[in-house]
């Protein structure tokens, strides 16, 4: 919290060489923090809206303390049986795969990471054709 207080605070005035392509963006993410800083305090900033992100990278810590939460419940499963502890793995990894075709299905998200997906729908392929010119006939 003191790092988010120092961020929101001082993000206007960090000088260097990058600080103008890199900060002139992070004035969005400077405002999400005085409305949104108390998700981080919760450790739940990685739930809701993704473009209300107070300083994108503490996602980490909200995903690592979400999991240290959850997994006391695996490890006295897989303490009580083996058989219990390996279902309830299986039942996380199929829940997890289950959820994210759910959520590409309902907002129409690409099936790959470049956002070239829409090309698998929307027609063929697209080719680049190349034509010759007047400045390519005559060399």
């Amino acid at each position: 919290m003191i790092f988010l207080g120092f961020y929101i605070v001082y993000s206007e005035y960090i000088q260097g060489p990058t600080a103008a392509a890199g900060l002139n963006a992070g004035g969005y993410a400077v405002e999400a923090c005085k409305k949104t800083w108390w998700r981080n305090l919760l450790y739940i900033n990685n739930f809701g809206d993704s473009t209300q992100a107070c300083y994108g990278i503490t996602w980490y810590l909200a995903v690592d303390t979400q999991l240290y939460l959850v997994a006391p419940i695996i490890l006295f499963a897989l303490w009580f049986s083996f058989i219990w502890g390996a279902l309830t793995v299986a039942a996380g990894c199929l829940g997890s795969i289950v959820t994210v075709y759910i959520l590409y299905a309902q907002y129409h998200l690409p099936a790959d990471q470049f956002g070239k997906g829409w090309v698998l729908y929307n027609g063929p392929k697209p080719y680049v054709y190349f034509t010759e010119t007047s400045s390519t006939l005559g060399k």
